[in-house]
């Protein structure tokens, strides 16, 4: 009989065990995206993707646009918390939930944004100081952004130009929508990751008025909006979440992995090709610029 309980014993405690088990090679891990492909967080994820397929896991990208990114965290958040449900998203995303009362766990940031603001060639903006120019006057000029930080940033700059005119602003699903209605001169600025418009600005598609980067990296040959604004604040960057409450060994295992991603020589070397720049790993960068954006969130 007593032979009989240790069986059992043994038993229930290796079920409990594989319960526990994270192993990311025996299924696909769903990724959970807050905007449509195309913008800066679907090149992340895309990137992540390649790598992961390289080591044999598979990474599959759900598309969850709407609400600012609330619409993704909310199927992140209702997702079983085994470990094969996460998020590639923004700073300015899980500061837009935070605000409104809902939360994730970062697992750390992945690479910073270098935020580009653009203009429309069929528009006769073609410097900062033309945009500033126009929204002083309450020119009719229409704004687009395609993410929560984007908005932010369009925001910010309204409020440095020291003007009472209400700016139009046009919310999108991501960026690659934004830089479609730019170039089609249906909206006179937008702003979207530079990796995203750096192809449009080069064939002369867009113009390009400014970028807005904690770091400028090699390449990019545009004027910084700090040049103009020294109090400019950045409210955007790359993370990995995952929903609270995870599975402590799923957790263990995300933080080890994005930790040998973000220090592969061949991935810092393709982020500086696609002109954006590596994070440092950790969620302290991350949270400082969830800081920021909670607080330009609150101040509205």
């Amino acid at each position: 009989m007593n032979i009989v309980k240790v069986v059992l014993s043994s038993f229930v405690l290796c079920l409990a065990l594989s319960a526990n088990a994270f192993d990311p090679k025996s299924k696909s891990i769903q990724v959970i995206m807050p905007f449509s492909p195309g913008g800066g967080v679907d090149q992340t994820f895309r990137h992540l993707q390649k790598y992961a397929a390289n080591k044999g896991i598979v990474m599959v990208g759900v598309y969850k646009p709407g609400g600012e990114g609330i619409v993704s965290i909310n199927e992140l958040n209702n997702s079983p918390k085994d470990g094969y449900a996460v998020s590639v998203t923004t700073a300015a995303v899980i500061a837009e939930n935070r605000v409104r009362g809902t939360d994730v766990l970062p697992i750390t940031a992945i690479r910073d944004n270098i935020t580009s603001i653009l203009s429309s060639v069929k528009s006769n903006l073609t410097t900062v100081d033309d945009l500033e120019r126009a929204i002083k006057n309450g020119d009719k000029i229409s704004l687009g952004h395609g993410a929560p930080a984007q908005k932010l940033v369009l925001e910010q700059f309204v409020e440095f130009t020291k003007t009472k005119h209400e700016a139009l602003l046009v919310p999108y699903k991501g960026g690659a929508p934004v830089i479609n209605d730019l170039v089609a001169g249906h909206i006179d600025v937008g702003v979207v990751p530079y990796s995203v418009a750096k192809n449009h600005i080069a064939s002369g598609k867009v113009n390009s008025l400014a970028i807005a980067a904690k770091e400028k990296p090699k390449g990019i040959n545009a004027f910084n909006i700090e040049q103009k604004y020294p109090t400019w604040q950045h409210f955007d960057g790359f993370a990995l979440v995952v929903s609270n409450g995870t599975n402590v060994e799923a957790v263990k295992w995300w933080s080890g992995f994005m930790q040998e991603y973000l220090n592969d020589p061949q991935v810092q070397n393709d982020f500086l090709l696609e002109n954006t720049v590596a994070s440092a790993f950790g969620i302290l960068s991350l949270e400082k610029t969830i800081k920021a954006s909670v607080g330009r969130l609150q101040k509205k």
